[in-house]
């Protein structure tokens, strides 16, 4: 697999997608306790979100195909991202 230069490209990529979903997910539990409110209410709105977004992607996938769904993933969570960071104010 490693010896296939389109391989080493996929596993590149695949990588990189699955550290950078990993470290934001866990990021957010970490720093759950410095967003403003309760504590437990915002951690139950973070899995409720989590949870829709889970069940939603089954049906994404099934019609749309993965790549689809990892790009659209991606490109709304950047997006959000940049949002966050223009209009949140320290």
């Amino acid at each position: 697999m490693l010896l296939d230069p389109e391989q080493k490209v996929r596993l590149v990529a695949m990588c990189f997608s699955w550290f950078s979903s990993c470290f934001g997910f866990y990021s957010m539990g970490f720093y759950m306790k410095y967003v403003p409110g309760n504590v437990f209410e915002n951690s139950i709105a973070s899995s409720l979100a989590a949870l829709i977004g889970v069940t939603c992607i089954g049906a994404v996938c099934s019609r749309k195909g993965i790549k689809f769904a990892l790009v659209f993933a991606f490109s709304l969570a950047s997006f959000s991202g940049f949002l966050l960071a223009i209009f949140i104010k320290n």
